[in-house]
């Protein structure tokens, strides 16, 4: 977890949204660093108990995309 307080939050709420939840948190990482690569952000998806993996996925891209 990053201990630099965030410039800006994007919350996103997401319910049995696996097939397309990585694409779109991707895209929005690629287009924001795009936009300034110092940016501190931190976007926050808000899931409650999706039953298709949203969950899952969710908490792979948190420790794959944090810094």
């Amino acid at each position: 977890m990053s201990t630099v307080d965030p410039e800006i939050t994007i919350v996103i709420p997401v319910y049995n949204e696996a097939q397309i939840l990585e694409g779109a948190v991707r895209e929005l990482v690629a287009n924001l660093r795009a936009w300034d690569p110092e940016l501190a952000c931190e976007i926050l998806l808000a899931e409650n108990g999706s039953a298709d993996g949203t969950a899952d996925i969710a908490a792979r891209l948190a420790e794959e995309l944090s810094p």
